[in-house]
């Protein structure tokens, strides 16, 4: 090999190793971009991961702190209300023939008679069915100041008109119509109260209810139908019609009247069972229990009575009794109100987050609600009718505040959930405020 072969093969090596240090360092490079972006891809997996997780986290939170129920639209329940108005206008119907038709027989005044309990019932019916909508209590309220109007307008010409009695049909007309603005306050106050306290379970405890009313119904319906039986086998017994009709009364209003005390109250399970009462919870339950044990004692004596007079001063008596019920029930729903914003242990609230799912099984956040363990209520933090502060003696929690109009001091209004957002931002934990 002469020297000029060498210095070629040396220039021939030279050159390999250049291009294989360019190649190395092509090969470097690239790995490190490989790097970046798989560290780049870690990191958003894990940041995934952690949304994920937190997300999960919350969902869990509001399977123990329940969210509040979307409000639900009045015309939902258009069926039911339909029906429930169906019973009223067959009502209006009866006391037209009643009073005014020549073809009226005593058969249409024991139908008469024995409807009217099913009408109020039927009002019940839609107080209740509708709880899930908070529009549906203004709207039964009304459709019972109705029914009384018909009612008391009814008895009113039934007496002075017909009987030519000007004194008892004035004093029928004033009774009813006292009844009807004193319950028919307290039916608008206890339903804001339900639909407060069962706003993570107004479906549900809205069968509950419409389960017992209609056991109610069916005990109506069979007491018409006896009754409109006696009748036509003895002919119109007046005394066991009166008997009939107050028993069929009191089915329905003491049932509201209990559940007004246990439900729109502060009364708790653990209270319940082992009868710790306040003195106006007491009082109420008690007058309760007392207006129904005279509606039976005056269905035993009015079942033999033949006098009129005995009957009506039965009537006049319960009614009295059933006036001081519903007194002392609106206080003790009073009271509840007032001490949900009173008390530091009643009002004592956890901030949350809700999340759900929409359609295509994708989690979105709701929004921030506030629930209240001690009661059990949940409001969201949107709604209108309340301002939050931090709590006074916890900074943990928060406390509820009823925000007054401006022009006067009735509250606001129940106004819309916070709008939902698709997104689902970085949630606060359950624990902070």
């Amino acid at each position: 090999m002469n020297a000029g072969d060498v210095i070629t093969s040396a220039e021939v090596s030279a050159a390999d190793v250049a291009k294989s240090v360019a190649t190395l360092r092509y090969l470097v490079k690239l790995h490190g971009k490989q790097l970046r972006m798989l560290e780049q891809e870690s990191a958003q997996d894990f940041k995934e991961l952690q949304d994920q997780a937190k997300t999960r986290r919350h969902e869990l939170t509001n399977l123990i702190y329940h969210s509040p129920a979307e409000d639900a639209k009045l015309c939902t329940f258009r069926r039911a209300r339909a029906a429930c108005y169906f019973v009223t206008l067959v009502y209006l119907l009866l006391w037209i023939v009643e009073l005014f038709s020549p073809y009226r027989t005593s058969g249409w005044t024991v139908i008469e008679f024995m409807w009217t309990p099913i009408a109020e019932t039927a009002t019940v019916v839609e107080l209740l069915v509708t709880l899930p909508s908070k529009d549906g209590g203004p709207a039964a309220v009304r459709h019972y100041l109705g029914l009384q109007i018909i009612f008391a307008l009814g008895t009113c010409l039934l007496y002075a008109w017909k009987h030519k009695k000007v004194e008892l049909g004035f004093t029928y007309l004033t009774i009813i119509l006292v009844k009807a603005v004193l319950v028919g306050w307290l039916r608008g106050l206890a339903r804001e109260r339900l639909y407060d306290r069962f706003a993570t379970m107004r479906r549900e405890q809205a069968i509950a209810y419409l389960m017992k009313l209609l056991e109610i119904f069916g005990l109506q319906v069979a007491m018409l139908a006896g009754t409109y039986g006696q009748y036509k086998k003895k002919g119109l017994n007046r005394a066991s019609l009166f008997a009939a009709t107050s028993l069929s009364s009191v089915l329905p209003a003491s049932f509201l009247l209990l559940i007004f005390v246990r439900d729109a109250g502060t009364i708790s399970s653990e209270r319940l069972s082992t009868f710790a009462f306040t003195a106006h919870e007491a009082a109420a339950l008690t007058a309760i229990g007392a207006f129904a044990i005279i509606f039976v004692f005056a269905y035993a004596v009015d079942i033999e009575n033949t006098s009129p007079y005995l009957a009506r001063f039965l009537f006049f008596g319960y009614q009295g009794v059933y006036f001081v019920a519903a007194a002392l029930v609106g206080i003790v729903v009073s009271k509840a109100d007032k001490r949900s914003f009173e008390d530091a242990e009643w009002n004592k609230w956890r901030k949350l987050m809700c999340y759900a799912a929409d359609d295509e099984g994708r989690t979105y956040n709701k929004g921030e609600y506030f629930y209240c363990k001690k009661t059990g209520y949940a409001r969201w933090k949107g709604d209108a009718r309340y301002d939050w502060e931090p709590h006074s003696k916890d900074e943990e929690y928060w406390q509820c505040r009823p925000k007054a109009a401006k022009k006067s001091g009735k509250r606001i209004a129940a106004a819309a959930p916070a709008p939902a957002s698709t997104a689902v931002p970085e949630a606060p934990s359950p624990s902070e405020p």
